[in-house]
């Protein structure tokens, strides 16, 4: 079973900017994937893998990560994994 967590970014696209090949949008990827493999042992496409990233409805970006089971979602979750 997959399980998602969606990180909701401060910073605001302007629309119409493409979000994939933002600069921001891929630092901030790297730094939450970076932060999980290193605090919490996770392995980068077996456990947890970036799945999109888009705009919300209210102009903040959203990056959406994809995690193996419902457990290791959790943990990351709780453990406040952000950009910061």
């Amino acid at each position: 079973m997959i399980t998602y967590i969606k990180f909701e970014l401060n910073e605001f696209i302007t629309p119409g900017q493409s979000v994939e090949t933002n600069h921001a949008t891929v630092v901030v990827c790297c730094d939450i994937s970076s932060k999980l493999t290193k605090e919490l042992d996770l392995v980068y496409d077996k456990d947890f893998w970036f799945e999109e990233a888009y705009y919300a409805q209210n102009g903040k970006r959203i990056l959406k990560f994809a995690f193996k089971n419902d457990h290791t979602a959790f943990i990351s979750k709780m453990m406040g994994i952000y950009n910061g």
